[in-house]
C-alpha cells in the first residue's frame, strides 16, 4: 500500500514455465508449451517481500495461466472469502488472468494520460517489483 497505492493487496499471481525432460507417455503433448519446449506451468503467488504464499505445480506447460487459476484451491479460497464478506483483499495478476472481485488485472487500451493508464502503470510496477 505505502509504495504502490494498492490497499488490501496481499500478493501477485503469475505462472512460470519450468523446463522438464519430455515425459514418455500418451500425455506428452500436455507438457509441450507454446514456447517450443516441454515444461510444467507453475502458478506462484508471492507477497511484497517475495515470500511464496501459494504454489501450484500440477499442470503441464500447455495449460494456460487462467485455467490453472480457475482450477486452483487458492481461487476457490479467494472466491469463498469474498462471498463470506471479505471484500478488502486482492491479488494482482497480468492480463492473462480474468478480472474478478478478488483479482485486479490491467485495463486494456487505456487512453493516454487517463486515470486508467496511471492505474496500469502502478499495477505493473507493483506486480513486477
Amino acid at each position: 500500500m505505502e509504495r504502490w497505492g494498492f490497499p488490501g493487496v496481499i500478493g501477485a499471481v503469475d505462472g512460470t514455465h519450468i523446463a522438464i525432460v519430455p515425459p514418455v507417455s500418451e500425455r506428452e503433448h500436455d507438457f509441450a508449451n507454446r514456447k517450443g519446449f516441454h515444461s510444467k506451468n507453475v502458478q506462484i503467488v508471492c507477497d511484497y517481500d517475495l515470500e511464496i504464499l501459494s504454489l501450484n505445480a500440477l499442470h503441464g506447460g500447455r495449460t494456460h495461466d487462467a485455467h490453472i487459476w480457475r482450477m486452483s484451491q487458492l481461487h476457490q479460497y479467494m472466491r469463498r472469502s469474498y462471498e463470506e464478506g471479505d471484500q478488502c483483499h486482492w491479488l494482482l495478476g497480468n492480463s492473462g488472468y480474468p478480472l474478478q472481485p478478488w483479482l485486479m488485472t490491467p485495463i486494456s487500451n487505456p487512453p493516454p494520460g487517463s486515470p486508467e493508464e496511471r492505474y496500469n502503470a502502478h499495477h505493473l510496477q507493483a506486480r513486477s517489483f
